[in-house]
């Protein structure tokens, strides 16, 4: 007697029905998008976004409501953003909360932008859509949309910030969709910018002001102290005071800045001299004496701005880990990927020494970011 698997079969789609929650079926739903009374652009933006694409899933209009027209203790609700649903914790930077509650989806987080990274993880992850470029975007159709009982996720990124250094990549809102928050616009949370960027020194002791006054501030190349294409001696406490000074004044001018870049120019031309030379050479890299600087500017800064990282690069002649020197914990480092191939794996010819820096930094830095142009 063959064994019959439509009992079997049939069993499996009840049970599925049973724990899972109906959003539509054929084109109509009875789920309201639930915002609270009060919201802000981002959520807005994030109910939007949720009514648009549920609706190009399954063909069924999910209109959006305040909360307080929402019926008390009703169901088939979704409550985007800061509404009386959403649980009430501390959240971490740009954290996330998708969450099936007694009929009702919760989709929360960070007060910034949280919610509406929730929609986005809830849209691709649950549901199934892929945002491939900015120009190809996957729908899939699901007439009858079904979401689990049991859907519970939280998380928080590991980076602060999130960017594609990519022209096809740069549109605000495939951004947005990607979960990256660099140049985004207002509503869908604003940009999160490194202060200054990159290849900052000259920024905060431009030459043309400091050096006539204070040679001994800059590199020292050959006996001599030189200004074009060096770098900032960065051993002399004069010029750190100076630095820090100017880096505070950039911050208190940027109140919303999460983090700021102290890093070295974009050529070599580092300081030779005895004090610097000593460093460097018993750290067996450049990275030394950037690193010791860089620990002065970010104990000020804490002290000011406990939330701000200080960013500086990894590049060039300071890629190479120093051997003992620890970058405090509000120091990022950004580790450039300049000499690697991406055609080859770590472990190739090419990348092989950026391997082994990188395992390096990991062991030094709490913050290590990986970033910067490739061959």
């Amino acid at each position: 007697m063959k064994p019959s698997f439509l009992p079997l079969f049939c069993l499996l789609f009840l049970l599925t029905d049973l724990h899972s929650a109906e959003l539509a079926r054929d084109g109509a739903t009875r789920w309201k998008i639930v915002l609270p009374d009060e919201a802000t652009m981002v959520e807005k933006t994030a109910a939007r976004e949720l009514s648009e694409h549920l609706e190009l899933l399954t063909g069924a209009e999910f209109p959006t409501i305040a909360e307080k027209d929402a019926p008390a203790g009703g169901k088939s609700l979704i409550f985007v953003g800061n509404t009386a649903k959403a649980p009430k914790k501390d959240y971490k930077f740009d954290e996330i909360l998708i969450k099936m509650d007694r009929g009702n989806l919760i989709l929360a987080g960070h007060k910034k932008r949280g919610c509406l990274y929730a929609v986005y993880s809830f849209l691709q992850d649950v549901v199934g859509v892929r945002w491939w470029t900015p120009d190809d975007t996957f729908i899939p159709k699901k007439p009858r949309l079904l979401v689990a009982d049991s859907l519970s996720v939280s998380y928080a990124p590991q980076m602060v910030s999130r960017e594609m250094y990519h022209r096809d990549a740069q549109p605000g809102v495939f951004s947005a969709r990607m979960k990256g928050n660099g140049g985004i616009a207002p509503e869908y949370g604003g940009a999160v910018r490194i202060i200054n960027f990159a290849h900052s020194f000259y920024k905060y002791l431009p030459p043309e002001k400091y050096f006539d006054a204070h040679p001994e501030w800059y590199s020292e190349i050959n006996g001599k102290r030189k200004h074009e294409h060096a770098q900032l001696c960065l051993t002399n406490e004069e010029m750190t005071r100076e630095l820090i000074k100017n880096v505070l004044e950039t911050l208190r001018k940027n109140p919303d800045a999460k983090m700021i870049d102290v890093s070295q120019n974009d050529w070599h031309g580092c300081c030779t001299c005895a004090k610097c030379k000593a460093i460097d050479d018993a750290e067996e890299s450049h990275a030394g004496t950037l690193v010791l600087m860089l620990n002065k500017v970010a104990e000020a800064v804490e002290k000011e701005f406990p939330d701000v990282l200080v960013e500086s690069l990894a590049y060039q002649y300071t890629r190479k880990p120093p051997k003992t020197l620890k970058p405090r914990d509000n120091v990022l480092i950004r580790l450039c990927t300049i000499e690697c191939s991406y055609i080859q794996p770590l472990d190739g010819p090419q990348n092989r020494k950026f391997a082994a820096d990188m395992e390096g930094w990991s062991k030094l830095a709490k913050h290590l970011f990986i970033g910067g142009d490739s061959q």
